[in-house]
């Protein structure tokens, strides 16, 4: 007779935890905006073309497996990748050498989606050489109230896309660390 009190005393909680966290989570916007940076020492275009190489982002990306789809209606190019346990979906809205570029994304359950928009600039510092500043600003949306409470509450929207950041450093064989940028 305890144990049934005690386990119906368990699932009212759990339900009230949830029904909680759906209910704040619903009171949040769908939309977000993570911004994240890093400056590495390298020439601009090779950075842009490792950026760009969207079938070699499991040599050193999070990612961890790609296949090429068919082109959308417009010809623009589209993958579908592998990250941990997620399969999503990106398309390449934009490709502007060496300056820009922007991947549309959407998970396969269409759970949440938006855009990465990767920006570079040159920089150059003392003693001369030139440095490339690497910005990843997304503009995104999650449609499950209690995923929303989670990302907003409890982890940082920017760590996927500082992860890319910090994998990308490590690539180019350098010790930086991205950082996040609260508003752009």
């Amino acid at each position: 007779m305890w144990l049934l009190i005690f386990l119906i005393a368990v699932a009212v909680t759990v339900a009230f935890i949830l029904l909680t966290v759906h209910l704040l989570g619903r009171a949040l916007p769908p939309e977000h905006a993570a911004h994240g940076e890093i400056v590495l020492s390298a020439d601009e275009s090779r950075v842009y073309d490792i950026l760009a190489d969207v079938a070699n982002y499991p040599a050193w990306s999070p990612v961890t497996a790609v296949r090429p789809l068919k082109p959308d209606e417009q010809g623009r190019e589209r993958w579908t990748m592998r990250q941990d346990r997620h399969a999503f979906e990106i398309t390449i809205l934009d490709r502007t050498p060496t300056t820009r570029l922007v991947h549309q994304l959407r998970d396969e359950r269409n759970v949440f989606g938006g855009t990465w928009t990767i920006s570079l600039s040159t920089r150059t510092s003392t003693p001369p050489h030139t440095q490339t500043r690497v910005t990843i600003t997304e503009q995104g949306w999650i449609r499950v109230p209690i995923f929303r409470f989670i990302m907003a509450k409890l982890l940082d929207p920017s760590a996927n896309l500082r992860a890319h950041l910090d994998a990308l450093a490590k690539h180019l064989g350098q010790q930086a660390t991205s950082r996040r940028i609260d508003a752009v």
